[in-house]
């Protein structure tokens, strides 16, 4: 018969030996050379280490621009690719599709298929065997836009296409003409109907419900106390010259909506000769598959 005798085992060797075993595989990245085990590092075929932070950004511009040869970063101007089983340990599911998208439409594009037509808006591509055929039908998910065949803009059927510009550019002429016209406007404080001062004092009766209210301030008062000499700035004045108020606040109100439109890029607008002048120019193809990558890259 045998007795099992309990064994007391000292383990404070042994972690300190894994510590030091640990410390051997601490890795500089190539890139941004601060420390990282080695399982968490990415390989090139020439051993280069990166680790996966320095690796995600590097792909996401590649990618963004459009570029799918991720390849080695090193110093060295090694310059090989990174293996797709590298590429996906570090890779997330929105940079990998996007990584096989671009990939395949580089190997399309080398193809060179007879009738091959390409969205304007993203990177899909179909054969489009009618030549009669005047729309783009993208079937990316991510897109889904219809497009015209000829100006590569949205499907703008029934106009031809050198109206659509013509219609964007009234548009904005209309977005800024109804901003000069609201800046004529008041609205009373309590009903909200909307008037127009054509003369008289600054204290307005609301034609609807009747309250008082400041033209200049358009806060609701209760009667000539709201308002002071003209020598008093604290106070509102009853009297002013209504058409420089106006013209004023018309100008006013034109150049806020015009610096607002022409925060987009395609939007030009100027005002001479008491008129509104403005073009519209849509972005070319290039420019929206750019935007298209870039906005697929930072989902």
């Amino acid at each position: 018969m045998f007795t099992l005798t309990p064994v007391q085992v000292d383990y404070s060797d042994s972690e300190e030996e894994q510590r030091w075993l640990l410390q051997q595989h601490i890795i500089e990245c190539g890139c941004c050379f601060d420390s990282y085990p080695l399982d968490k590092m990415i390989q090139c075929p020439e051993a280069h280490l990166f680790c996966k932070s320095c690796m995600s950004s590097y792909a996401s511009n590649l990618l963004g621009e459009h570029n799918h040869n991720i390849t080695c970063m090193d110093q060295s101007g090694c310059g090989l690719l990174f293996p797709q089983s590298q590429l996906e340990r570090f890779l997330t599911p929105t940079l990998l599709d996007l990584y096989h998208r671009v990939k395949q439409l580089k190997e399309v594009e080398a193809a060179r298929l007879e009738n091959l037509e390409e969205c304007p808006f993203c990177d899909y591509k179909c054969i489009i065997e009618d030549k009669t055929e005047k729309l783009f039908r993208c079937e990316n998910m991510a897109c889904g836009v219809v497009s015209c065949q000829k100006c590569k803009n949205p499907d703008h059927a029934p106009k031809s296409c050198k109206e659509v510009p013509t219609d964007k550019e009234l548009d904005i002429q209309h977005t800024v003409e109804e901003a000069m016209s609201r800046a004529l406007m008041r609205n009373c404080p309590k009903c909200r109907k909307a008037f127009i001062k054509e003369r008289g004092c600054n204290k307005m009766a609301c034609p609807n419900c009747r309250t008082l209210s400041c033209y200049s301030c358009r806060k609701v008062i209760d009667g000539y106390d709201h308002f002071g000499p003209v020598s008093d700035k604290s106070k509102c004045h009853l009297w002013d010259e209504i058409e420089k108020r106006h013209a004023e606040e018309v100008e006013g109100a034109a150049k806020k909506a015009i610096e607002k439109l022409q925060r987009d890029s395609r939007i030009k607008i100027d005002m001479h000769d008491g008129k509104i002048h403005a073009k519209y120019q849509f972005l070319s193809p290039m420019v929206r598959k750019l935007f298209f990558y870039k906005t697929a890259t930072a989902a």
